[in-house]
Formats: structure tokens, sequence, C-alpha cells
């Protein structure tokens, strides 16, 4: 049997209807994994929207001896900014109408699919919204405060900050293709049967 005969026969039984006692374990086990998710979900973003606070604070304490070039008054205040910014998509992730365990199931699972496809479409985008603007952030910082003699250290530290970038880029899309992905298509399979 070749890669491509296992790939036919694979889908063939991905699209075989299921009969009432798979859908019924199928929607039990669906409904367990989204809470699950939405618990971590919850507490994730949590505890990132509670540490935009300490961010400004510290910002606030430590802005007379950050801000001394205008370069490093521009990164200090992009910093803030990405951080306001996160806390506001955060916040309004959640904003979304929720769908009671006990809704009707295909309200239930359409609901779960848009909630899953703006998981899924956070996670990918990552790099965009949460990596970047900090490296941006820390070059204008740190550029700003450079000394001559103190340039390669400087250099390392934001090399360490960018491949803290990319291991964090990396984890939230090992995240959403492990976890998001396969609810998706587990959402999109119960959906068919409507």
């Amino acid at each position: 049997m070749g890669f491509d005969d296992l790939q036919r026969q694979w889908r063939t039984e991905v699209s075989q209807p299921l009969d009432s006692l798979q859908r019924e374990q199928l929607q039990r086990h669906v409904r367990r994994r989204c809470v699950t998710l939405e618990r971590g979900v919850r507490r994730r973003d949590l505890l990132e929207i509670a540490a935009v606070p300490v961010l400004l604070i510290w910002v606030g304490i430590a802005w007379p001896r950050v801000s001394t070039t205008w370069l490093s008054m521009t990164g200090t205040v992009l910093l803030c900014v990405w951080a306001i910014s996160v806390a506001a998509i955060l916040l309004r992730m959640h904003h979304q109408p929720q769908v009671l365990c006990d809704a009707p199931s295909e309200e239930f699972i359409r609901q779960k699919l848009r909630w899953c496809d703006s998981q899924l479409r956070l996670l990918k985008s990552v790099a965009w919204w949460y990596v970047l603007p900090p490296l941006v952030a820390a070059i204008l910082l740190l550029w700003g405060k450079a000394e001559p003699h103190k340039l390669p250290r400087l250099a390392f530290i934001w090399l360490s900050m960018a491949a803290f970038g990319v291991f964090v880029v990396r984890l939230n899309q090992r995240t959403a293709d492990k976890h998001f992905a396969s609810l998706r298509d587990d959402l999109n399979q119960l959906l068919k049967g409507f």
C-alpha cells in the first residue's frame, strides 16, 4: 500500500457518516475539549491582561532613566502602546456571545466553530501583533541608549529577544495545529450531520 492509497483510504473513512452512537460520543468529547480549551485560553488571557499594568508601572518608574533620547522614548511609547493593544485584543476576544453547553447542538457547534476559528487566526498571526512590536520597541530603546562600548551586549540582548520571539511564534503555531485545528475538524464533522 503506497502513500496515495493510504491517503484515499483515510479520506473515505473520514467522509463516512457517523452513526448515532458515534455522533453522540464525538459530541461529548468535543464539548469536553471545548470546555478545557476555553478554560486554558481564559487563564492565559487573564495572565496576559494582568501583566499590562505591571509593565506600565515598570515603564513609569524607569522612564527617567530609559527615555534619554528620542529613539529610546519612541521605543518606550511603542512598548506601552503594544501592551495596551494586546490587552484590548484579548478582551475583545472574550466579548463574543456565549452559548451554554445545554444549548441546541447545532447552535452550540456553530458558535464553538466561530470561537475556534477566531483562536486559530489569533494564534497563527501572533508574529505580527504579539512578537514583532516589542522587538521593534527593543531595537529603538536599546539603540537610543547605546554607547559604543555596549553595542555587543545590546546586540546579544536583542538577538536573545528575537530567539525567544521565534520560540513564541512556533509554540503558538504548534498549539493552533495540535489543539484548535483538530477541534475545528471535529466540529465540522459534527456540523455535517445537521
